[in-house]
């Protein structure tokens, strides 16, 4: 098959459990031969493994929590004032970024628009005409304005019950897109 020296170097592992295929295997050990490197390399795997790893013992568990906390307090150590003088730095920057994002919406904020947010439509509100001063073509003009909107609502104070501000504010969503229709082919006819 002619596999190239790294890739034999990564398959002794392999080859020494005998977990390869028979040309494999045949390849590798005609390599083997041949490569003094890998000789030494596979014997050296081959020891490695019959070697036991010593149990370190009850010592060595019992103290190495406080080894490991021994060497974390010396390497905060080693970092020394330098250290020290970093840790402020990233809260100084955190502080003046806030600051000035506060004074730049105090600066730039847009005039006040009253009592309703820009950002926030009001779920509840209602969309209300005041009718006290319209002429006829104005309530012609808000309703085509308002034609499509579930929320219109007409107030009148002291209305009369048969004026025509009641027959438009009782005509259903269907009746008044007839309606805008209507007016829409008269304005354009003439």
């Amino acid at each position: 098959m002619g596999y190239s020296h790294d890739e034999i170097r990564e398959m002794l592992p392999d080859y020494l459990d005998g977990r390869l295929e028979r040309e494999a295997i045949d390849e590798i050990k005609a390599h083997l031969d041949g490569c003094a490197q890998c000789r030494e390399e596979a014997s050296l795997i081959s020891e490695l493994r019959d070697i036991g790893v010593p149990d370190p013992g009850d010592l060595f568990w019992n103290t190495l929590p406080q080894r490991i906390s021994r060497s974390a307090v010396d390497s905060r150590r080693k970092r020394g004032l330098f250290g020290w003088f970093l840790r402020p730095v990233p809260v100084m920057v955190s502080f003046l970024l806030i600051l000035t994002v506060t004074f730049s919406y105090i600066l730039l904020r847009p005039e006040d628009t009253g009592d309703v947010d820009a950002l926030f439509e009001d779920p509840l509100a209602y969309s209300s005409i005041e009718v006290n001063d319209i002429t006829e073509g104005d309530i012609l003009y808000l309703l085509a304005q308002e034609i499509g909107s579930e929320d219109l609502e007409i107030y009148v104070e002291g209305y009369d019950p048969y004026s025509y501000h009641m027959d438009i504010a009782s005509l259903s969503s269907t009746e008044l897109e007839g309606l805008f229709e209507a007016l829409e082919e008269q304005i354009k006819g003439g």
